[in-house]
């Protein structure tokens, strides 16, 4: 059992980079992952590799709608929000 296990995590800019990587460590340690970024096809294969319930969006992060519906929909299907990574930027 992860140190995460149960718990769901939503961090920006996940499409590459520190963002992506924090996805992977975040999954391997049990966490359920809502990820958004800008790059739909890299957010899609991020998701396939890693093997935990979560959540992606292909969004700007500047935008308020497309933001309020990805958490939204994080809510819906992974329960509530635990913690908030803001990577994107």
């Amino acid at each position: 059992m992860g140190a995460l296990e149960g718990r769901t995590v939503v961090v920006t800019g996940a499409s590459r980079g520190i963002g992506r990587s924090l996805a992977l460590r975040l999954a391997a340690e049990g966490a359920r992952l809502g990820v958004c970024g800008r790059d739909e096809a890299a957010l899609s294969e991020l998701e396939g590799e890693l093997g935990t319930p979560v959540v992606t969006a292909a969004f700007d992060l500047s935008l308020e709608a497309p933001g309020l519906e990805f958490l939204a929909k994080v809510r819906a299907e992974l329960g509530g929000i635990d913690v908030l990574v803001n990577n994107a930027g």
